[in-house]
C-alpha cells in the first residue's frame, strides 16, 4: 500500500500547469501503441534521429513510401546493382559499358551426376553389408576410382546410373560372412556388366576369396566361367567370353543335382552348363566386386575397367530355371521382367546382397537445362567449379589449342586425391597431368604419364589431337564419360625434327562422331612405363544433330535445327531410311518449323524413301556456321540472339535459297543482277549490310554484280534490333603492284582491275595492276625481324656444315644454307649462301643464290637492313586471301643484280645499283582490315574467307596453288610407317624454295615413307618429288587417282592433287605412301574454306611466344564477353602464372678476354630441371639480342670471376653503356644491372670475361610492366 501511495505521489508531482502529465510522470514501456489514438503521433512528435533502420519492418518502405530523388548514389552499396536491375535499354545510358557477349555458366556433373552422392554404395538387401571402397595405392603407382556415373547406364533399364570400376589400385569389397557360405545347395548370383575395353581379359565380376585355394567367382578371364576351388579340387562352368563394350546380363544359377545342375546364362540364355557339385562351404575373407587380375593368380588387388548393376545373390534357390527375359530392375523379393517364364522370385531372407546404382543423374544432353534449370558439364574431377559457357559468338571447323604448361588447383582433385592441374590457366581444361617436358624432342608441351589424363570441355562435334611421333606410347579417349579403347598417338619411328627443340608432333583426328553439343573430352595415357608428350588438341565443329524420319511424308525432323533451305547436308547412321545414303550430298528443300526434306540438287523435288530406318541418325550441314542462341549488350541494349545457320561464304548462294550460284563458272563468273543484298532470288546474302563493307565496288561491271572469289573478312554483328549483320571486306580481283618494279610478267592485269578479266577456274598465279600500293583495304596482321626464323639453331653454336641451321645464329663471316618453319607450319624461311648483316641478313655472295618466304595473308612489304637503302620494299598488296611463296634472287656478282618473284611471278628485274632488296631485316604480311561495323554493336564473329581453290599448273621456284594453306612437312605430319620420312644427310634439313623437306627411305622395296594429315576441306595437294614414280595417295584410307602438277619436272617436289571430285567438306585425312629411294617430300597444299583473322597473334607460355598452327577456321578466343571489354580467352584463362623474364641464357665456354663479346647458345630446354631458358620479345641474332618490343627493360648479367679485368658489361647498339669488372678473389661473381627503355631494333650485347659453368652464369632481361 505504501509503494502504491509514492507512485501516486509522484503522478500529481508531475502534471504541469496545463494539466498534462509530463514524460518524467510516466513509468518506463507504461504507455504501449494499443494506447495511442490513431493518427496522435506524426512528424513532429518524432525527435530527430529517433527512427532508425532496426525501428523499420521489413518489407515496411517501397516504391510508394520513396519520394523523388530520395536515393542518390551515396546511398547505394558498392556492387548492389547487378544487370538483372537494368531494363535492357538503361545500358544505354551507361558509360563504358563495351558491346559484348553474355555467356551462360555451365555447372559440373561429376561422373554425370548431378546431385555429388558418387561414392556411396550401399547393400538394399535385408542384411544391409557394409561396402568399402579400399585404396591400395602403392607408392609411386596410380590410382583410379569406383564411384556412380550416369554416362555409362544402360539406358534400357529405369535406373539412373551405373557403378564404374576404372582399372585402378582401389576395390570394392565386403567382409566375408554366412550368407555368402552357399554350401552345396541351390543359389543364383547375377548382375548387369559392361566392359569399358573388350580388349581387356582379365576381368572378373564377382568374386569370394580366401586364397588362391578356396575361393569361387565368375570371371570373363580367357573365358566366361564360374570357376570354384575348394581345397584344391577346383571345378568350372565356361563357354567363350564376351568381347565387346554393349551391357549384358550374367547369371550363374544352381539347380538341384545332375551333370547340368549348374547353368551360366548370358542375356537369358544358357551360355554353358555342368556339373558343379562342390560344397562352397565356406564364409570367405572378402568378397568383391568388379576385379582384374595381372598374373593370372591375384583377383584381389585391382579393379577391371567396367560398368556394373543391379547386382543379387540369393541364397537357397534358384531364380531362373531356364532361358528368361533379363530383369530391367532387381528388388529383394522380385524385379520387372517383360515375361515372367522360368522366373521364381526369392524371399527377402534368400537374398543376401543387392546393390542398385540409382542416383540423380544427368539427362546425357549437357548443356541443356535440367531438373534445377541449371545447365551442366560431364567432369570426373572432384571439387569442379561452374565454367563459362562456350557456346559464344559463332562456330565452324577447327580451332587449335597448346598445351605448353600446368598450374596446381587448390580446390580440385582427381581419384583417391591426386593433384589436378589446370592447363595454361584454363578454366575448361584439366586433368592430373605429369608435368611439362623442355627436351630436344619435346621442346615446351605437357607429357603424360602412368594413369595421367586430361579433361577438355568446350563445344564440339569431332577433335583431334597432336603427340610426338614417338613408338609404342598410346592414347584413349572418353567422351562424357564414355569410353572408347582405340589407341592414338601411336608411331613407330621418331619425327625428322626430333632433336631441334621444336613441337614435333602429328595430328591425329579421333572420329569422335558426336552429335554438336557440350561435350567433355578426356584424354587418357593407357601404356605402363612410356611418357607421351601433347603438343596440342583441336576442336571441330559442324553442325551435327540427330533426326528422325517419316515414310509416308519423306519428311525428316529435328528439333531446333537451323538448316534453311538450299543448305548442303549428308547423313549418317547405322540404318539411314531405305532411299537416303551416305554416300551422297543432300540439298535442304521444304523447311519447316523442325521438319525439312531432302533432294540430290538445289531445284529438284524431295527424295522419297520406303522405310524410316531406326538407331541413331544424323544429317552433318556441311557450309553453316554455326550460331547458337545466346545473349548480347549491342547499342546499349540487352538482346537475346536465336539459333541460327549461316553460309560461311555470303556470296554462295542466293538469298532465296534456291538458286545456286555458279562457284568458279567461266561463263557467268558467279553473278547476279540485282544488288549484293536483299530477299530476292538476284540478291547475295539478305544479311550483307553493305554501308558497312569494303571492296564490293571492284567486283561490280556493267549492271553485274560478281561473286569475289578472291576472299577477304567476314565479320558477322548484331543490329540494334537483334538480327545478325554480316560485313565485308573482299579482296579486288587483281593485285596491286608498285610502279618501280619493272618487271614484264607481274602487269597482265595492267591497271584495269575487272572481275571478268581472268578465268576464275584457272588461274592460279595472282593478276596485277601497276599503280601506286594500295593499303586501303589491308592492315599488317604480323610483324617478324628475320632472325626470329630459328630457335638458336637448337643450342648449337654455329651455322657450319651439319649443324642445325636457321636465321638466328648467322655470323658475317661464314655463308651457309638455312631453313626454318615457325611453329604454325606455314610461316617459314630458306635461304642458300647467307649472312648476318646488322638486324638483317644479306643474300648471296655468289651467282643465284636466293631467300624464299611463306607465309599466309594478302601482302607483303619489308625493309633493308642495309643503311643505304632501307626501303620499305612494298612487295604486293591485295593478294588472294591463302598462302603465299616470296622470293629474292641474286643473278651474278659482276651487276649486282637480282629478281623478286612472288607465286611464281616476276615482279621485278633489279637493276644494278638496287641491292638494299637483298637486305630484308624487318617484315611484315597483310590481311584485310576489319570492316567499318558500328562501333557500339558486338562482334559474334571474324574471319577470312580463303579465296577459291585453283590447283596451280606448273611446279616452278614460288609457283603455289590458290586459296590453299601452304604446311611444311616439319609440322603437324603424322609419321605412321617404319623407316619413313628421314632426314637427308649431314642432319640437315633440306632447304629448298618449298620451305623445308624431309626423306623416304633410302633403300628396301615398297612404300614405306608415309607421312599423313587431317583437315577440315576438300582438296590437297602432296608435294613430293618425282612425281612419275609410284607414290601412293590415300584419301580417308582409301587409294584415290591423283593428277600430276607438272609433268615436265621430276627434280623437285612437283606434287601431286586429288582428282575430282574431292572429298566433301569437313575433316579429311591424306595421305602419301612414298616409294623407296631417297624422294624428297614437302609437306601438302590444303584447301580449306576459312581462316582465323588472328593467325600470327602470338600464344604466350611460360616461357616462350609462339604461332598456333592447325586449320584454325573460326575461333571466339578474341570476342568480347564482358562490360569491361574482356576477350574470352581473358575471362577464361588466367595467365597470372606468366612472368616478365624475356630473356634467360648463358653458354658453356670459358672467356678471359674483357672485351669479347659472348655468343649464348641456351636458348631453348633446361639445365639440371631447373633453369628454365627463355628467349620472349627479342630476337637471337648470333651474339646480340634485338629487341621487337618497345618498354623498359631491366638487363642483368652475372658469371665466376676469370680475372682481374672486364665482365658482365653491356652494350646497346654497339656502343659500351655499362661496364663490370672482375675482383680480386677467384671466387668473386662479377654482375651488372641496368634500367634502360628499349625501342623496336635496339640491339643488346654482353662482352667481357666468362666462365663455362651455368650454376655461376647467366643473362637476363626482363620487362618492367606499366604502373
Amino acid at each position: 500500500m505504501a509503494t502504491k501511495t509514492r507512485r501516486l505521489a509522484d503522478l500529481l508531482a508531475n502534471i504541469d500547469d496545463n494539466s498534462k502529465v509530463t514524460s518524467a510522470g510516466l513509468l518506463d514501456a507504461t504507455i504501449t501503441a494499443a494506447d495511442l489514438a490513431a493518427n496522435s503521433v506524426g512528424a513532429s512528435e518524432l525527435a530527430d534521429n529517433a527512427v532508425d533502420q532496426d525501428a523499420i519492418a521489413d518489407d515496411a518502405v517501397g516504391a510508394d513510401q520513396l519520394a523523388s530523388n530520395a536515393v542518390v548514389s551515396a546511398s547505394i552499396v558498392d556492387a548492389n546493382i547487378t544487370a538483372a536491375k537494368l531494363s535492357s535499354t538503361a545500358l544505354a545510358s551507361v558509360e563504358h559499358v563495351k558491346p559484348h557477349i553474355q555467356p551462360g555458366k555451365l555447372y559440373p556433373a561429376l561422373h554425370g551426376l548431378i546431385d555429388g552422392d558418387v561414392h556411396h554404395i550401399v547393400d538394399s538387401s535385408a542384411s544391409a553389408r557394409s561396402i568399402l571402397e579400399n585404396n591400395k595405392e602403392a607408392v609411386n603407382t596410380y590410382a583410379r576410382g569406383i564411384y556412380h556415373s550416369s554416362a555409362n547406364k544402360n539406358t534400357n533399364h529405369a535406373l539412373k546410373s551405373a557403378i564404374d570400376f576404372d582399372g585402378g589400385y582401389t576395390t570394392l569389397e565386403i567382409d566375408g560372412h554366412a550368407d555368402f557360405n552357399l554350401g552345396s545347395g541351390n543359389f543364383t548370383i547375377e548382375m548387369w556388366a559392361k566392359f569399358h575395353d573388350p580388349t581387356e581379359v582379365t576381368h572378373t565380376l564377382i568374386n569370394l576369396w580366401v586364397d588362391a585355394n578356396n575361393r569361387w567367382q565368375l570371371t570373363n578371364y580367357g573365358s566366361l566361367a564360374f570357376f570354384s576351388n575348394i581345397g584344391g579340387s577346383s571345378n568350372d562352368v565356361s563357354a567363350s567370353r564376351t568381347k565387346d563394350a554393349n551391357w549384358h546380363h550374367y547369371a550363374i544359377v544352381r539347380e538341384g543335382t545332375g551333370s547340368n545342375q549348374t547353368k551360366l546364362y548370358l542375356d537369358g540364355a544358357v551360355h554353358a552348363q555342368g556339373a558343379n557339385a562342390l560344397n562352397l562351404n565356406f564364409n570367405g575373407t572378402k568378397l568383391y566386386l568388379g576385379t582384374r587380375t595381372d598374373n593370372g593368380s591375384d583377383y584381389t588387388t585391382f579393379s577391371a575397367p567396367l560398368s556394373m548393376n543391379m547386382i543379387r545373390v540369393v541364397k537357397g534357390k534358384a531364380v531362373y530355371t531356364g532361358a528368361f527375359a533379363p530383369p530391367t530392375a532387381l528388388t529383394t523379393t522380385g524385379g520387372t521382367y517383360s515375361s515372367a517364364t522360368n522366373v521364381v522370385n526369392p524371399t527377402s531372407g534368400e537374398t543376401k546382397l543387392l546393390i542398385n546404382s540409382d542416383n540423380s543423374s544427368h539427362s546425357g544432353a549437357y548443356g541443356t537445362a535440367q531438373s534445377d534449370s541449371k545447365k551442366y558439364y560431364y567432369t570426373d574431377i572432384k571439387g569442379s567449379s561452374p565454367i563459362n559457357d562456350p557456346r559464344i559468338g559463332a562456330h565452324y571447323g577447327s580451332h587449335r589449342h597448346m598445351t605448353k604448361s600446368v598450374q596446381l588447383l587448390k580446390r580440385e582433385s582427381g581419384a583417391n586425391s591426386r593433384k589436378i592441374y589446370s592447363v595454361d590457366g584454363r578454366e575448361w581444361c584439366r586433368g592430373a597431368l605429369s608435368g611439362v617436358s623442355y627436351g630436344a624432342d619435346s621442346a615446351e608441351v605437357i607429357y603424360y604419364s602412368n594413369g595421367d589424363y586430361m579433361e577438355i570441355t568446350g563445344y564440339f562435334s569431332d577433335a583431334q589431337i597432336q603427340f610426338h611421333n614417338i613408338a609404342s606410347r598410346h592414347i584413349n579417349y572418353t567422351l562424357d564419360g564414355v569410353n572408347n579403347s582405340t589407341n592414338f598417338a601411336s608411331a613407330s619411328v621418331t619425327t625428322p625434327q626430333a632433336g631441334r627443340y621444336v613441337p614435333a608432333g602429328g595430328v591425329q583426328n579421333l572420329g569422335l562422331g558426336a552429335t554438336l553439343g557440350i561435350h567433355t573430352l578426356k584424354l587418357r595415357h593407357v601404356t605402363t612405363g612410356a611418357s607421351n608428350f601433347q603438343v596440342s588438341f583441336e576442336l571441330f565443329v559442324q553442325d551435327t544433330q540427330d533426326f528422325t524420319a517419316t515414310n509416308a511424308t519423306n519428311i525428316l525432323t529435328s528439333v531446333g535445327h537451323t538448316l534453311t533451305n538450299g543448305d548442303e547436308i549428308i547423313l549418317t547412321g547405322s540404318d539411314l531410311p531405305n532411299g537416303l545414303s551416305a554416300a551422297t550430298k543432300y540439298y535442304v528443300i521444304g523447311v519447316s518449323g523442325n521438319n525439312f526434306q531432302v533432294a540430290t540438287t538445289s531445284t529438284g523435288s524431295a527424295v522419297a524413301f520406303s522405310d524410316d530406318g531406326s538407331g541413331t541418325r544424323t544429317f552433318t550441314a556441311l557450309n553453316n556456321v554455326h550460331i547458337p542462341a545466346q545473349d548480347v549488350i549491342s547499342y546499349g541494349k540487352k538482346l537475346s540472339v536465336s539459333a541460327a545457320g549461316h553460309h560461311y561464304n555470303p556470296f554462295a548462294v542466293a538469298a532465296n535459297g534456291t538458286t545456286a550460284v555458279a562457284i568458279g563458272d567461266t561463263t557467268s563468273h558467279g553473278k547476279v543482277a540485282t544488288g549484293w543484298s536483299g530477299t530476292t532470288a538476284g540478291h547475295f546474302d539478305s544479311t550483307l549490310d553493305v554501308a558497312t563493307s569494303l571492296g564490293l565496288d571492284a567486283w561490280v561491271t556493267g549492271g553485274n554484280y560478281y561473286r569475289p572469289v578472291n576472299g577477304g573478312r567476314i565479320v558477322k554483328w548484331i543490329d540494334s534490333t537483334g538480327a545478325i549483320k554480316t560485313s565485308v571486306n573482299v579482296v579486288p580481283p587483281t593485285a596491286n603492284l608498285d610502279r618501280r618494279w619493272s618487271g614484264t610478267a607481274a602487269q597482265t592485269g595492267g591497271d584495269a582491275a575487272l572481275p571478268t578479266s581472268h578465268a576464275w577456274t584457272t588461274v592460279w598465279n595472282p593478276k596485277f595492276s601497276k599503280k601506286t600500293m594500295d593499303f586501303t583495304l589491308s592492315e599488317v596482321s604480323g610483324r617478324f625481324n628475320i632472325h626470329e626464323f630459328g630457335n638458336g639453331a637448337a643450342n648449337e653454336k654455329s651455322n657450319t656444315a651439319g649443324a642445325k641451321q636457321d636465321f638466328s645464329m648467322l655470323s658475317t663471316s661464314v655463308f651457309p644454307n638455312v631453313a626454318y618453319v615457325m611453329d604454325d607450319g606455314l610461316t617459314g624461311a630458306c635461304a642458300v649462301d647467307v649472312s648476318q648483316s646488322t638486324n638483317g641478313i644479306g643474300i648471296g655472295n655468289s651467282n643465284d643464290d636466293y631467300m624464299v618466304m611463306t607465309f599466309i595473308g594478302t601482302g607483303v612489304t619489308y625493309t633493308s637492313a642495309h643503311g643505304g637503302q632501307p626501303g620499305p620494299w612494298d612487295v604486293a598488296t591485295n593478294l588472294p586471301y591463302g598462302s603465299h611463296t616470296f622470293m629474292i634472287t641474286r643473278d651474278t656478282d659482276a651487276s649486282d643484280t637480282g629478281k623478286m618473284r612472288l607465286d611464281g611471278v616476276e615482279l621485278w628485274d633489279q637493276p644494278s645499283g638496287k641491292y638494299g632488296m637483298r637486305y630484308p631485316e624487318d617484315i611484315s604480311f597483310l590481311q584485310p582490315k576489319m570492316p567499318p561495323i558500328p562501333e557500339n554493336a558486338v562482334v559474334i564473329a571474324d574471319y577470312m574467307l580463303m579465296a577459291d581453290f585453283v590447283k596451280q599448273a606448273n611446279s616452278n621456284d614460288t609457283s603455289i596453288s590458290k586459296g590453299v594453306r601452304a604446311l611444311s612437312g616439319s609440322r603437324d605430319i603424322y609419321v605412321s610407317a617404319a623407316s619413313a620420312l628421314q632426314e637427308g644427310s649431314n642432319n640437315e634439313i633440306n632447304y629448298l624454295p618449298y620451305g623445308i623437306e624431309a626423306y623416304a627411305s633410302p633403300g628396301g622395296s615398297g612404300h614405306t615413307g608415309d607421312g599423313e594429315i587431317a583437315w577440315f576441306g576438300t582438296q590437297a595437294v602432296s608435294l613430293l618429288q618425282n612425281h612419275a614414280s609410284a607414290h601412293i595417295i590415300q584419301l580417308n584410307g582409301s587409294t584415290v587417282a591423283t593428277s600430276a602438277i607438272d609433268s615436265s619436272r621430276n627434280d623437285k617436289s612437283d606434287g601431286r592433287t586429288l582428282n575430282a571430285p574431292a572429298a566433301i567438306l569437313g575433316t579429311n585425312k591424306i595421305k602419301t605412301k612414298m616409294l623407296v629411294g631417297g624422294y624428297g617430300f614437302q609437306g601438302y597444299y590444303l584447301q580449306t574454306p576459312i581462316h582465323t583473322s588472328s593467325h600470327y597473334q602470338l600464344f604466350e607460355a611460360p616461357y616462350l611466344k609462339e604461332l598456333v598452327g592447325g586449320d584454325r577456321n573460326m575461333e571466339q578466343t578474341n570476342l568480347v564477353v564482358t562490360a569491361d571489354g574482356k576477350t574470352w580467352d581473358q575471362l577464361t584463362r588466367d595467365t597470372s602464372y606468366i612472368g616478365n623474364v624475356c630473356i634467360f641464357t648463358t653458354n658453356d665456354e670459358n672467356i678471359s678476354n674483357g672485351s669479347s663479346v659472348q655468343m649464348f647458345d641456351d636458348w631453348r630446354g633446361t639445365y639440371q630441371n631447373h633453369k628454365m631458358w627463355l628467349n620472349k620479345d627479342f630476337a637471337i641474332n648470333y651474339d646480340k639480342t634485338i629487341c621487337l618490343e618497345d618498354g623498359w627493360y631491366e638487363i642483368r648479367t652475372q658469371t665466376l670471376r676469370k680475372g682481374a679485368h672486364g665482365h658482365c658489361s653491356i652494350k646497346i647498339n654497339g656502343t659500351p653503356v655499362l661496364y663490370g669488372h672482375g675482383g680480386t678473389s677467384n671466387h668473386d661473381t662479377p654482375n651488372t644491372t641496368l634500367t634502360i627503355f628499349l625501342k623496336r631494333g635496339d640491339t643488346v650485347q654482353i662482352f667481357g670475361s666468362w666462365y663455362q659453368d651455368r650454376l655461376f652464369s647467366h643473362h637476363q632481361i626482363t620487362r618492367i610492366p606499366k604502373g
